[in-house]
């Protein structure tokens, strides 16, 4: 059953929302009311034609796996499947869904997602926690997807879709340490920063006498 949720104002103005189909981004606020209180919910077009639009003739099943596809592209939902059916998980959901008291989940959790929830006893609630199957990071969108937009990296070189999420791609870089082609990550972006790599422990200890010899010096 669904419940009352909450929708921040700011995503009306948020850039990659409100470039996405307006199909879309209606069909994103209906799963945020038909979700259960963990934010998953069943990946089936057709359940999620006969909860959000049962009244749209216009709205077929086909045009809903679009629309999802969509949204999966724009990382508004993760897609997972556990014991051979697939979910779909809001992102960022319990960072402004807050129940007083959360139920019960009604699908298998995210991987590596931990829920409380509260079970009734007596006049007083019990919290319970559940905890979804391993993260697995080396995850790729599913040929079952054909609207998901496939990066170049993705294709050929079998991109870490997690990395990828969090703003690192993978780039070709030919003729690395003798010749052998290697991919890398990359920050995203031009200004991206350059990380340095830490000082081990044996060159801290070789340096720190020298650095010490020249602050006296000085």
């Amino acid at each position: 059953m669904a419940r009352i949720r909450s929708i921040h104002p700011d995503i009306l103005i948020d850039p990659d929302f409100a470039g996405i189909p307006r199909d879309a981004r209606l069909l994103f606020i209906y799963t945020l009311i038909v979700a259960d209180d963990a934010g998953n919910l069943e990946d089936s077009p057709r359940a999620l034609k006969m909860a959000c639009f049962p009244g749209d003739d216009d709205l077929t099943v086909a045009r809903i796996e679009e629309l999802r596809d969509i949204l999966l592209a724009g990382r508004f939902y993760e897609s997972y499947e556990v014991d051979g059916k697939r979910y779909l998980h809001i992102r960022n959901f319990l960072k402004y869904q807050r129940p007083d008291h959360p139920t019960k989940p009604k699908c298998h959790l995210f991987p590596g997602q931990v829920f409380t929830y509260h079970v009734r006893q007596g006049n007083a609630f019990v919290p319970k926690t559940e905890q979804g199957p391993p993260l697995n990071r080396k995850r790729t969108f599913p040929e079952r997807y054909p609207n998901v937009r496939r990066t170049f990296s993705q294709e050929r070189l079998g991109v870490d879709l997690d990395l990828e999420r969090r703003g690192v791609v993978w780039t070709w870089i030919g003729g690395d340490r003798g010749g052998k082609e290697s991919a890398r990550p990359q920050a995203r972006g031009p200004q991206s920063p350059r990380l340095r790599r830490p000082y081990s422990k044996a060159q801290t200890e070789a340096t720190a006498p020298t650095r010490r010899r020249g602050r006296e010096t000085a």
